[in-house]
């Protein structure tokens, strides 16, 4: 019997051991489960707050992508149109203005200047066409017979190919840099300065050209025309929202309207507002001593009651008891109404008999 007993407490004993060692074990898998969701959550937060930051930055960035995009169409549509100009003023193709543009960039003369220059080349061939003198004329006397070139050729040229054979017919003709100066600055300002590249056949203003038409710098006819189309777009664009304002104005013009006639009402002197502001101001002295008699009323009921309180805490409270009653009784809003007229009519009083003194008398 005596090793039952033993063995039977034994096994209660490991019983509750394991119980508790089970229950340690499950108490740690739930904190560790709880420690484990605790963290997913905060890393669910993290992956959602990175998300919308990343949502708002792409925002942001497809929004300055698009006004890029934008103002870098406008800026080639600008550039493809003024090509478009200047080639004309110059009296070639687009093509051939922007080869002769990107060569001459390199010798410091602008597409502008480039275009005036060019300009000036048409002038003076279709001055001697026309009158036979003018700056072309000492060239056609001194320097095309000597090179076998006449009027003619000129005639049917552009304003690039008429310089290009200019100054040919000067290298052909042998003139020093001096005649080669006279001759150029009599054709075109600071058309000297295209030496350079004009000489030997042109050879450099053809390879420079060549060069920036390779690396895309140079727009064909289509790629100008259709410029030309966005240009259109772009305006027909601008045309619609202009067009949608517009026809808003004009939908909110009565509104409009009447919201001003209403404002106008309410500040003319006989509107019901206008009138009690006029009150108000009519009568801001007298509000301002109904203002100060209550702040004296306040300021000596607070020295009665200093009073009161250094005497007796009990007269203090009997005291309260029976001004809160005659308060009540008398009402301090027509108490301190009173005084106040009172205090104005005697103000008014004073003020017409000069003085505090002859008003007492």
């Amino acid at each position: 019997m005596a090793e039952k007993k033993v063995s039977v407490r034994l096994s209660a004993t490991g019983g509750r051991q394991v119980r508790a060692e089970l229950e340690g074990v499950g108490e740690a898998g739930t904190r560790g489960m709880g420690r484990l969701s605790r963290e997913l959550d905060q890393a669910n937060a993290s992956m959602a707050a990175f998300a919308r930051r990343a949502r708002i930055a792409a925002t942001a960035a497809a929004t300055a992508l698009a006004a890029a995009v934008v103002a870098m169409t406008r800026s080639t549509v600008a550039a493809a149109n003024e090509i478009d100009q200047l080639s004309q003023v110059a009296n070639t193709t687009p093509e051939v203005f922007q080869r002769w543009s990107a060569a001459s960039a390199t010798v410091g003369i602008e597409q502008e200047k480039l275009a005036d220059i060019l300009k000036d080349v048409n002038d003076r061939v279709g001055d001697f066409l026309q009158t036979g003198g003018g700056p072309m004329a000492d060239f056609f006397e001194n320097i095309a017979p000597r090179v076998s070139v006449t009027a003619d050729q000129f005639a049917r040229l552009s304003g690039p190919e008429a310089l290009q054979l200019y100054v040919d017919s000067l290298e052909k003709a042998g003139v020093s840099q001096q005649e080669m100066t006279f001759y150029l600055e009599a054709m075109a300002s600071d058309a000297t300065r295209l030496i350079p590249l004009l000489q030997n056949g042109g050879a450099e203003m053809t390879r420079l050209g060549a060069q920036a038409q390779a690396l895309g710098a140079v727009l064909d006819a289509d790629a100008i025309a259709a410029m030309r189309r966005s240009e259109l777009a772009l305006v027909s664009i601008g045309q619609v929202f202009t067009g949608v304002r517009n026809r808003i104005a004009v939908a909110l013009a009565p509104s409009l309207e009447a919201v001003a006639n209403a404002f106008v009402a309410l500040a003319s002197s006989t509107s019901p507002i206008s009138r009690a502001f006029d009150a108000v101001l009519a009568n801001l002295d007298r509000l301002a001593i109904y203002a100060g008699t209550f702040a004296t009323f306040l300021a000596g009921r607070w020295i009665a009651a200093m009073a009161v309180a250094a005497l007796s805490v009990r007269g203090l409270a009997t005291t309260l008891v029976v001004l809160r009653g005659a308060l009540i009784r008398t009402g301090i809003g027509a108490l301190i109404v009173g005084a106040g007229e009172l205090v104005y009519w005697f103000t008014r009083l004073a003020d017409g008999a000069g003085g505090f003194g002859e008003a007492m008398g």
